[in-house]
């Protein structure tokens, strides 16, 4: 008990794992009555699961726990805007893997302790996407021969401007067809069938730049 007229001050001595609490009205004078207005109030630390990618080359789509998406288009740091109190558990995973790589999680499953959590990604290459290595005037068949470097090219079908072509050379690691006509201006150039690539990707242009312009002097972007 403190006797009239003793002054008084309430402080927080220890706060509680995860949370932080201060205290209003907290000091004064004792009067003739106890002090009953002392007010303690805590809130809850908030965390956030984050990390870094390296080796990546294409899109990847990473997902927290279930719930919030993020499409990462470049190695470096990211971090989920969604919020987690001490104690919460989080699971970070692959939900759509880059085209012709593979990526892994290492510290993507836990529980949030006092600290921001990091979830590691890394990113290998496992199929070389296909890329337009070579516009060349093709003397012989006439219109212009076009070069397709990648990997697993040995199934890969050619539509060039809408219309089936047929390769004039065709390895796993190459691919050669003749444009059918004088190929000014730009193009659409789609491939499918190529393993470790999906259709899809190639529409989007993520396996290769599915729309190439091409002159009279062979050259090429």
């Amino acid at each position: 008990h403190l006797a009239p007229s003793t002054p008084y001050s309430v402080t927080v001595a220890a706060q509680p794992a995860g949370q932080t609490c201060t205290v209003t009205n907290a000091s004064g004078v004792i009067a003739q009555a106890d002090i009953s207005n002392v007010d303690v109030s805590c809130q809850n630390l908030q965390y956030h699961v984050g990390g870094t990618v390296s080796g990546l080359l294409g899109e990847l789509t990473i997902q927290l726990s279930g719930a919030e998406s993020m499409a990462i288009n470049t190695s470096g740091s990211y971090q989920f805007s969604t919020v987690l109190n001490n104690g919460e558990s989080y699971s970070v995973t692959i939900s759509t893997q880059p085209a012709g790589q593979q990526c892994t999680v290492a510290g993507g499953t836990g529980n949030i302790n006092l600290a921001n959590a990091n979830a590691m990604i890394s990113c290998v290459t496992t199929a070389l996407p296909p890329v337009i290595t070579n516009v060349w005037p093709a003397s012989v068949l006439g219109g212009y021969e076009v070069t397709i470097s990648g990997s697993n090219l040995e199934l890969a079908s050619i539509v060039f401007n809408g219309v089936s072509a047929e390769p004039t050379l065709r390895t796993a690691s190459e691919l050669r067809f003749v444009a059918p006509q004088n190929p000014r201006g730009t193009y659409t150039l789609e491939l499918e069938n190529i393993a470790g690539f999906t259709s899809q990707s190639v529409a989007q242009g993520e396996v290769m730049t599915n729309v190439m312009a091409m002159d009279a002097g062979g050259s090429h972007s």
